[in-house]
């Protein structure tokens, strides 16, 4: 990762291991809708799709953000909230159409799941990251969540060095 936080965590000693979501990065980049992740489609059979677990309660208006900017591409101000998303996602070689379906792959987490999880959980957002919902909610409905803020937003807070410290000081804690 370019950023250098996985370095700073497997620095600390830890297997690092970071998802590399369809359409970013070096995953595939399919333009197919049937294309779906194995989670996705038993979640469909299920009925349990597009909302996603509590700490993103809106998610429809957060899909419905980089839904509008995913195919308004070069629509934008650059300095605007939209520009820099846009800015961002070409600077990861994210592909629009294959992240574009990725906005629909999210599956509900009922709140009693959340409250099964008795493991310490970090809940790590930008200091401008509500889009999802609140660190501090999804920590709160965890029964051993903490949550922590680092600067940026949604975007921009992936290439933070912070990011690598923070997590990297939850997993050495005793």
């Amino acid at each position: 990762m370019t950023y250098g936080y996985a370095a700073a965590i497997a620095a600390r000693g830890f297997r690092v291991i970071l998802p590399d979501l369809r359409g970013h990065g070096e995953s595939a980049k399919p333009h197919d809708a049937a294309v779906r992740p194995r989670r996705e489609r038993q979640a469909a059979r299920r009925g349990r799709l597009p909302a996603r677990h509590t700490g993103r309660l809106h998610a429809t208006s957060r899909n419905d953000h980089f839904r509008r900017i995913l195919t308004n591409l070069g629509a934008f101000e650059r300095r605007s909230a939209e520009g820099k998303a846009e800015a961002f996602l070409k600077s990861t070689g994210a592909d629009p159409v294959a992240a574009l379906y990725l906005l629909d792959s999210g599956v509900d987490t009922p709140p009693e799941a959340l409250a099964k999880i008795d493991v310490p959980v970090l809940v790590l957002a930008g200091a401008e990251d509500d889009d999802n919902g609140t660190a501090e909610d999804l920590a709160a409905a965890l029964p051993r969540g903490q949550a922590a803020r680092i600067p940026g937003n949604h975007m921009s807070a992936v290439a933070q060095p912070d990011l690598g410290a923070a997590i990297g000081a939850f997993l050495a804690a005793p």
